[in-house]
């Protein structure tokens, strides 16, 4: 399964910077499409072989237990055909903003999952087109579930998507091997209010659930959405007690220390 990043270009830049391993948080495959990409559109290696050469050297620095060349050369020179007959482009996106008519209308659909759903594939949208409105057939079931916080089996997801679609919210594509939806209130008037800007596909649910009402925030340490008990609530109790522990034992090392 492949991850979707929100700026393909960032992610390539700061792993070729350290070539360290546990940045790479993609598959072998995604990585190696997406250094063929940046070599091919940034770094203008037009020539197939040299191409080649360039993402192997950069796959060696990396250090992976098992890759080698003679294992992967195949994958590597057929993503170079594919990414040079296509002409496919690194994504560079800073922000996806989520306009007033917009969450009026996902505020409308159904109930809080399938907001959180709406919202997800609202972001995905924007994220491939900014005029279109058609999700990319990259976001696949398990992005789209783990992007929208939603807790629920596949069956359950489609139920949710079969909502949508009668409902008229969103349309899919006729074609069998297209994993793709249409917003069909997609916003393009950029001058009206943006009530929501993200900056990546982390918990796009639960920031919306947090947006809706004062009742509920998002803890600053994991991401998890909780009820707010104070005004000046931040954390989770789990969370929370894990930081009190550590403060308290960076103050008394200070305290004996004195």
């Amino acid at each position: 399964m492949n991850k979707l990043l929100f700026n393909e270009r960032t992610f390539v830049k700061e792993i070729l910077e350290t070539h360290d391993k546990s940045k790479v948080t993609v598959s072998m495959f995604q990585l190696i499409q997406l250094l063929v990409i940046y070599f091919y559109q940034e770094m203008n290696y037009t020539d197939k072989s040299e191409l080649a050469k360039v993402v192997n050297r950069e796959l060696e620095q990396f250090d992976y237990q098992g890759y080698f060349y003679e294992i992967y050369y195949k994958t590597i020179n057929q993503v170079i055909k594919d990414v040079i007959r296509y002409d496919i482009k690194l994504k560079d996106i800073t922000n996806v903003p989520i306009y007033q008519s917009e969450y009026d209308v996902i505020k409308s659909c159904g109930d809080n999952k399938h907001q959180k759903l709406l919202l997800t594939l609202y972001v995905m949208a924007r994220w491939n087109n900014d005029t279109s409105g058609w999700t990319s057939n990259k976001c696949k079931t398990l992005n789209i579930k783990k992007s929208a916080n939603l807790n629920c089996t596949n069956r359950e997801l489609d139920a949710l998507f079969y909502d949508l679609l009668t409902d008229g919210y969103i349309k899919t594509t006729f074609k069998a091997d297209k994993f793709c939806y249409q917003m069909q209130s997609f916003e393009t008037d950029k001058n009206q209010p943006i009530v929501l800007n993200f900056t990546s596909f982390d918990n796009l649910g639960n920031t919306y659930m947090a947006s809706k009402d004062n009742e509920h925030i998002i803890c600053n340490c994991c991401g998890k959405l909780i009820r707010r008990t104070s005004p000046r609530m931040k954390y989770c109790k789990k969370c929370a007690e894990k930081i009190h522990r550590e403060q308290d034992k960076k103050y008394h090392e200070a305290k004996r220390k004195v």
